[in-house]
């Protein structure tokens, strides 16, 4: 039987890891969607290649930072989680992100080229439209903050939330956090800058509600480099539920092509 993998922290609390792999040939750093913490990754971060080194971030307000105040502004999340990652050196680093997490790893392949002058050698965003658009719409739907406004959101994301919208205890424990997001995405707006040069790797649902495929091209202008759009069977969830495993294997795909073989390095 396979042991369970848990998180463990590393030098800053806005970065955990999974247990690495002996002999990683690329990083993998996991940037989360609104309310939710390092461990939505757990599945996708014990079924990738073990090529792969995987780390995510961990924003206050959830999981073991659920005593400290969620954060209200997106860049400074990104300031912070950058200045977190030197700790990453040594091996290739694909920066992949799921709605609100997409538009945090944008900013992060942003500050890791010109601050670190280490780009990622590629891009992953899944489930959220282009940065452009995303602080007036789409990432950030405009629903009242009330509780039920949340609540009737929670379950227009999922229907598989309405587990949460209707338990009181749980629901106030997260609604918190949730609010702080969504407020935090619609301040949110990209700023002037020169385009990535690395690859970018557009995922969508193609029953998204709120991210529709078609919108997913947008993400062509952030990049000089390649942009490949891919649509999963499924909603705004698509790659935690219906199409999991495909996205593994996309993602796998991806890997490969991030890094050169060549003889083994090991992970600090």
């Amino acid at each position: 039987m396979t042991p369970a993998l848990t998180l463990t922290w590393e030098t800053s609390p806005w970065l955990m890891r999974w247990p690495g792999r002996s002999l990683p040939a690329v990083r993998v750093l996991c940037c989360p969607n609104a309310g939710a913490g390092p461990s939505v990754f757990r599945a996708l971060a014990t079924t990738l290649p073990g090529v792969a080194d995987v780390w995510a971030c961990h924003l206050p307000g959830r999981e073991t930072r659920l005593n400290e105040a969620p954060p209200s502004d997106l860049d400074a999340v990104a300031d912070a989680v950058a200045a977190a990652c030197p700790v990453l050196d040594g091996l290739p680093l694909v920066l992949f992100g799921h709605s609100m997490g997409a538009l945090l790893a944008f900013e992060l392949a942003h500050r890791l080229r010109t601050a670190a002058g280490r780009p990622p050698v590629a891009l992953v965003v899944a489930g959220s439209r282009p940065p452009r658009a995303a602080g007036s719409s789409g990432n950030a739907p405009s629903c009242a903050l009330s509780d039920a406004g949340l609540q009737d959101l929670l379950c227009a994301y999922d229907p598989g939330n309405a587990m949460v919208a209707a338990q009181p205890d749980l629901f106030r424990l997260l609604a918190p956090t949730l609010k702080a997001d969504i407020a935090m995405l619609r301040r949110y707006r990209m700023r002037a800058r020169p385009p990535l040069d690395c690859p970018v790797h557009v995922w969508g649902g193609t029953d998204d509600p709120f991210v529709p495929v078609s919108g997913l091209e947008g993400w062509r202008e952030t990049t000089t480099g390649e942009t490949h759009c891919l649509a999963f069977p499924g909603g705004h969830f698509f790659l935690f539920r219906e199409s999991q495993a495909a996205v593994v294997t996309a993602f796998g795909r991806v890997l490969r092509s991030a890094y050169r073989p060549g003889p083994p390095r090991y992970a600090k």
